[in-house]
């Protein structure tokens, strides 16, 4: 057709305006042109059609060939369902636009819609709005969930705002799935205690009909003023004490709540916690510790290392907690804490003191480990705090593959990061976040060729050298370009990714119109920066000046020290008396 339409076109431009044959051709082009734009107009037309009829044909789309079970399993990943989180009572709550439930796969084409329904594991996911109760389409969508789910443990996803009103209707419905609960993520947004009229609703849920399939126990309330413990209204400890501070009693018996609790596996708890005694703590696999309140809640150092001793096969453990110490001190530690099996540890929040307590009680095997800490101490080689010598002491007894550390105090944090080196030699992702990296130096060596004279100048040759990361990733961070780069070329790096960036440069000593070409110094370092490693990426990165003379760190504040509420159910006796470990507890 496209050639068709070039022919007529050619004609045009070229016919002899004199003899009648040339007007003869001219009038036949002329009305075949426009014949010829609409048969172009048709056939695209017919090329969407093609493709339409293509896109929902299974013998022509290419995702179409998988098998079910893949395609099963696809749309199982694909799914995004999660109740969103107040944006009025929860600070810094990310609002969650990308909700996708299992329903979009319904209305794509016929295959598509066949093997959804036939997925029971794809419908697993309830979400409950306790607020709205049985209104609304969230219950809707619960019971239409329920059904397709056949009989696959389900995740429940429970949410409370400010009110609960009772709903037998919905109380009924969560009765009926209780025995195929898996996992419970219970998510308040109250700021106050929970309303009364919930509780029965959430004991139905640790009854002894959960005990068959409960493994997963998730508690959110980090909006709430005060923390609290979750106790069954007969604890021994309960019953002996019945205003007992912070304690929020549900109407369970205290041997199935055990008895429940005991087989879950994973605890991630924000706000609301069982008493530290509790047989909840024992054959964990999976941890989260945490404290969102302005009140934060504090554990005493022996009963962290009795739940820890409870869990031998912990894999994941995050800890952001305050900790107390018995007589007030941490001069009397416990026995180390063997965890053979641990996989990752994230140890977050201003505490230095409790996660130096962390650091010296736990003695991972030699698996390869993951790390996340937040820190707000500055690290010196030469004078490094007491933190900084525990972290140094965890990191050599251990495999550390990855490590991630961000600096969460009000100034950014100094890292002397190569000098940690030396303890990582496993080392294979580092993750920097906020921090300073390196210090204020001037450029001695000037642009030389790269790593063999500052290798000659420190004794290395290629066979001796430092880390070979796989990645390094900066975000954030403040980076003295030439102390860095002599780091670079020490310990290789395959892959660099600066994000957010500023890069420092010193000028040299003869300025001498060297802030007159400001503008091509920045484009010659952005090129030493990519000549660096193999790959590189630079987003939002920049390039700044500073003087050696100017080069200053601060200092972090430090927090005021706090008197934390006593803890409840500290020790390793369920009965022992409240606050037995309970003392004053040290700010970092």
């Amino acid at each position: 057709m496209t050639k068709y339409t070039e022919a007529c076109a050619a004609i045009l431009d070229n016919y002899n305006p004199s003899g009648d044959a040339a007007q003869n051709l001219l009038d036949s082009v002329v009305a075949e042109l426009p014949r010829a734009f609409d048969y172009d107009s048709k056939l695209q037309k017919a090329i969407s059609l093609m493709w339409r009829v293509r896109n929902q044909s299974p013998s022509f789309v290419p995702i179409n060939i998988l098998r079910p079970e893949v395609m099963s399993r696809i749309f199982w990943f694909g799914r995004h369902c999660c109740l969103p989180k107040s944006q009025l009572t929860r600070r810094n709550a990310p609002t969650d636009d990308n909700l996708i439930y299992p329903e979009t796969a319904l209305e794509v084409c016929h295959r598509w819609r066949e093997i959804a329904l036939a997925s029971p594991d794809l419908w697993s996911h309830i979400d409950i709005d306790l607020t709205s109760g049985s209104e609304g389409i969230l219950f809707s969508r619960a019971l239409a969930f329920a059904a397709r789910s056949n009989r696959a443990p389900l995740d429940l996803h429970m949410r409370i705002d400010f009110y609960f009103r009772e709903d037998e209707r919905l109380s009924d419905f969560c009765h009926s799935i209780v025995p195929r609960t898996r996992s419970v993520d219970f998510q308040s947004d109250c700021r106050t205690p929970l309303p009364r009229d919930a509780l029965p609703l959430l004991a139905s849920l640790l009854s002894s009909d959960a005990t068959r399939t409960l493994r997963r126990f998730c508690i959110n309330a980090q909006p709430m003023r005060e923390f609290c413990f979750l106790t069954p209204n007969d604890s021994t400890h309960f019953a002996e004490n019945p205003r007992t501070p912070h304690s929020q009693p549900i109407p369970l018996n205290e041997s199935i709540f055990e008895n429940t609790m005991s087989l879950v596996t994973s605890m991630q708890l924000d706000g609301m916690y069982p008493s530290w005694s509790s047989r909840a703590y024992a054959g964990l696999v999976e941890l989260d510790l945490d404290a969102s309140q302005p009140a934060g809640i504090a554990i005493s150092e022996l009963a962290l290392a009795n739940i820890l001793r409870a869990s031998p096969a912990l894999r994941t453990f995050c800890f952001g907690l305050n900790m107390t110490f018995e007589s007030g001190h941490a001069s009397v530690t416990p026995d180390p804490v063997q965890l053979g099996h641990l996989e990752m540890i994230k140890l977050t929040g201003h505490y230095t003191i409790a996660q130096e307590a962390v650091l010296r009680m736990i003695y991972p095997r030699q698996l390869p480990l993951q790390m996340i800490v937040e820190v707000i101490e500055h690290y010196r080689f030469a004078s490094p705090t007491s933190y900084w010598v525990q972290f140094i002491n965890f990191v050599s007894r251990s495999r550390i593959a990855q490590l991630h550390i961000k600096g969460v105090a009000e100034v950014k944090i100094l890292l002397e990061a190569s000098q940690l080196f030396s303890s990582l030699p496993q080392l294979q992702v580092l993750t920097l976040c906020e921090v300073i990296l390196g210090q204020a130096c001037e450029e001695i060596l000037g642009d030389y060729d790269a790593t063999s004279f500052l290798l000659l100048l420190h004794g290395y040759n290629h066979g001796d050298l430092g880390l070979n990361l796989q990645l390094v990733r900066l975000m954030k961070c403040k980076i003295y370009w030439n102390d860095f780069r002599y780091i670079s070329e020490i310990h290789p790096t395959q892959t660099l990714e600066l994000e957010q960036c500023q890069l420092v440069t010193i000028p040299p000593k003869d300025r001498h119109g060297f802030f007159f070409h400001r503008r091509d110094v920045r484009s010659l370092l952005i090129d030493g920066v990519k000549k660096l490693c193999p790959r590189v990426e630079l987003k939002s990165t920049f390039v700044d000046f500073e003087e050696v003379r100017k080069f200053k760190v601060e200092t972090p504040k430090p927090r005021d020290d706090t008197q934390y509420p006593t803890t409840f159910g500290d020790g390793p006796n369920p009965n022992s008396a409240f606050g037995l470990f309970g003392g004053p507890t040290f700010g970092s």
